[in-house]
C-alpha cells in the first residue's frame, strides 16, 4: 500500500498530520499554504493520486473547497487546482 493510500484508509482517525508527513517527503516544488504559513514543501508526484487522498477528506468534510481564507475558528480552506498553492484546513 502506498503512503498516499494509507493516509486515504486512516483519514477518518487522524488525517491531517498523516497527510502533512506525506506531503513533506515527496520531492517536488512548492505546493503547500496555510494560514500564514508558506513553506517550501514538495509537490505530488501524480496530481492525480494525491488528488484522491484530499477528495477523501472533502467527502468526510474535514477540508472544503473554495479561496484561501480564515474561518471563523481560524481554520483555512483550500483550492485544489493543478499547479496553484493550497491549504489544508484544520479543525
Amino acid at each position: 500500500m502506498s503512503t498516499a493510500m494509507a493516509i486515504a484508509v486512516d483519514a477518518k482517525h487522524d488525517w491531517t498530520s498523516r497527510a502533512l508527513e506525506y506531503i513533506k517527503q515527496v520531492p517536488g516544488g512548492n505546493w503547500f499554504s496555510a494560514d500564514n504559513l508558506h513553506a517550501d514543501l514538495p509537490a505530488p508526484p501524480d496530481p492525480h493520486h494525491v488528488g484522491r487522498v484530499f477528495q477523501l477528506a472533502e467527502d468526510q468534510r474535514l477540508i472544503s473547497r473554495g479561496p484561501m481564507d480564515r474561518g471563523p475558528r481560524g481554520s483555512v480552506r483550500r483550492e485544489w487546482r493543478r499547479n496553484e498553492p493550497f491549504g489544508v484546513m484544520v479543525r
